[in-house]
């Protein structure tokens, strides 16, 4: 997009660049972004934020929710795991989460839970003071959980030709587990 190019909603005007200094409110709290660039229409008056000032305040705006509702800042998040010398997939690792989502956090593109938001405290004041329990926590071998293999069947009885037997599948059993999780088992034959 630039200026001269015709007005995309009145297709009558021609757009028109401006640099202005744009306030946005989240929960009541204001920030102001300087130098934000729009399109202005010179007939209805219509303005079109340009692509780069949406990509640079997106991290702006972003991080200012984050501090209105009190959890960490894509800065602080860097700054945390910069300071306790992790790469990003060993920091990811820790919290329990894939590269990808903490790099997101880390970058701004996505607000992390409050629940992560209080890990990623938690293991700073560690750090800060205990850090042999850090040490310990990078140390711990990762066990893999098989999951249990669960067959939807459809229709309202299938036979199990291994086990021989018959489950209702519209409404089958359901089992209690040791943590309170509900499964069911539905055999196909």
């Amino acid at each position: 997009m630039r200026g001269g190019s015709k007005c995309t909603l009145c297709k009558k005007g021609s757009l028109k660049r401006k640099v202005i200094d744009e306030t946005f409110s989240y929960k009541g709290k204001k920030i102001t972004i300087h130098n934000f660039v729009i399109f202005e229409c010179d007939y209805c008056e219509d303005e079109i934020v340009a692509p780069e000032s949406l990509k640079s305040s997106r991290k702006v705006l972003k991080d200012h929710q984050r501090r209105v509702d009190g959890l960490l800042t894509s800065s602080e998040i860097k700054g945390i795991r910069e300071k306790l010398d992790r790469k990003q997939e060993e920091f990811a690792k820790l919290l329990g989460m894939s590269v990808k989502t903490f790099t997101r956090y880390e970058n701004g593109y996505v607000t992390q839970s409050r629940s992560v938001d209080k890990q990623i405290r938690l293991l700073n004041y560690l750090f800060d003071n205990y850090p042999h329990a850090l040490e310990f926590l990078t140390q711990q071998k990762e066990e893999k959980i098989e999951k249990p293999s669960v067959v939807v069947a459809m229709g309202k009885y299938k036979t199990s030709p291994e086990q021989n037997y018959k489950i209702d599948a519209v409404n089958p059993p359901i089992h209690q587990g040791e943590y309170g999780e509900k499964w069911q088992k539905v055999a196909v034959g």
